[in-house]
């Protein structure tokens, strides 16, 4: 009989979540074929058919219900062992899943977490990029060990490190009648089309935030098209799809200057700033790669190399 183990249960439960192998395994960070093996393993154990075929997805028969019912809740629990035994480890190992908002997730961890990386070869360092909203709900769940946002939260469960500044800007393509006006009104950005990104990003929050604090209503902006993240956001403005706001740190040198594809407008009172924020679950047991990259995140290192990655627009 095939041993009972707990990345199989965990496979199976995502498999059944997410009703496809493919989708299971990128979840999980695994291969296709190791989701295969791992309820083959489970099928070979209980000596019966856990998962058929139906249209398009995969569900669960009658005795893979039974199993759903509680591989969740064990698989659950052994992650809290490891969670609470890692702790008397020497150094950092293991899978550190880390949430990230968008500007985060895309623009900045990428290039600030080789030291940590080099220091802590142990560490597989696993960042899932999603809107702050989401993000937060992954945390909530314990889907992620820890998190990157681009707004605050009111969850009294969260605790919120600030981590960076992030300033916004309004952008525009080299092509809209705008970048050739000598003063812009805040009232003129009601007639032209706006690209923005999705509700529940920290990007978005601080838009309608801004436009408020000059008097103008988020709600009468003629919002043409919706992105889910801010590359596509960039290269949607570039296309003259549309004005949207940017955050300094998804800017390339040379992009809002000379021969680059957009422009930087500047509104009079009209300022867009926020903090990124470190996000924890108050209570919950870390293992030593959490604090450790928790540490790095907060050090002067880190803080430089911000400075350095933040230029002003037009450089």
């Amino acid at each position: 009989m095939a041993p009972l183990t707990i990345p199989a249960l965990r496979g199976f439960v995502k498999l059944v979540d997410e009703g496809s192998f493919s989708a299971a395994a990128k979840r999980l960070g695994v291969t296709q074929p190791a989701i295969s093996a791992q309820i083959r393993t489970l099928e070979d154990h209980f000596g019966t058919k856990l998962i058929v075929r139906s249209g398009r997805s995969w569900v669960p028969t009658a005795a893979g219900e039974q199993l759903y019912a509680h591989a969740g809740e064990l698989a659950t629990a052994a992650e809290r062992l490891e969670e609470s035994m890692s702790t008397f480890g020497t150094l950092p190992a293991g899978r550190l899943n880390v949430g990230a908002s968008t500007v985060p997730g895309e623009f900045l961890l990428p290039k600030i977490l080789g030291p940590y990386c080099e220091k802590y070869p142990a560490v597989r360092v696993c960042v899932q990029v999603g809107d702050t909203a989401h993000i937060a709900d992954q945390l909530l769940l314990r889907r992620v060990d820890m998190a990157v946002i681009g707004a605050a939260v009111a969850v009294d469960r969260l605790e919120l490190i600030p981590f960076a500044t992030d300033e916004l800007v309004l952008i525009a393509s080299t092509d809209n009648p705008l970048v050739n006006k000598r003063s812009i009104h805040r009232d003129d950005l009601i007639f032209h089309p706006w690209v923005l990104r999705e509700q529940g990003s920290g990007t978005r929050t601080m838009v309608s935030e801004a436009m408020a604090a000059v008097g103008l209503d988020p709600e009468r902006l003629g919002v043409v098209l919706e992105l889910g993240t801010t590359e596509s956001v960039k290269r949607a403005v570039k296309a003259n799809v549309g004005l949207s706001f940017i955050s300094t740190y998804a800017l390339e040198p040379g992009e809002t200057s000379g021969k680059g594809d957009l422009r930087v407008l500047n509104v009079p009172g009209l300022k867009a700033q926020r903090t990124l924020y470190i996000a924890v679950e108050r209570g919950r047991t870390r293992r030593n790669s959490v604090d450790a990259l928790l540490d790095f995140l907060s050090s002067k290192e880190v803080a430089d190399q911000l400075k350095k990655l933040k230029f002003k627009p037009g450089r």
